[in-house]
């Protein structure tokens, strides 16, 4: 009888499992990983319009692929997480332009430059 009852019990946890699994796959489905502009702006609660704005001005991450912006689920969840200004974002874009143009200052310049010392 004991044998009986673990049984039923082991077959009801694997139903559980099973169904555990279905349902994780059915969600992961659903969700996209590469969004378009459509899609990020639901995700974002704003206009499409805003997202193309956005992304030209290098405020949310994205990338322009032919004529249609595209757009990392995860980037934006992390863009969203990070706290950063638009402000903070526009002088992390300049950092970035400075530099794949090969514009460097040193640290001594940029305390200058701030009034520091």
């Amino acid at each position: 009888m004991r044998d009986l009852m673990f049984l039923i019990k082991l077959f009801m946890l694997l139903c559980v499992v099973l169904y555990i699994t279905i349902v994780v796959e059915v969600v992961n489905l659903d969700v996209k990983e590469i969004l378009s502009v459509e899609d990020a702006a639901e995700f974002l609660g704003i206009s499409p319009y805003t997202v193309r704005k956005h992304a030209r001005q290098g405020l949310i991450p994205g990338r322009k692929v032919g004529r249609e912006w595209r757009f990392s689920r995860d980037s934006l969840l992390e863009w969203l997480g990070c706290g950063l200004s638009r402000d903070d974002l526009a002088a992390v874009r300049r950092g970035i332009e400075d530099i794949s143009v090969g514009r460097v200052v040193s640290w001594e310049t940029l305390g200058e430059e701030l009034g520091r010392e």
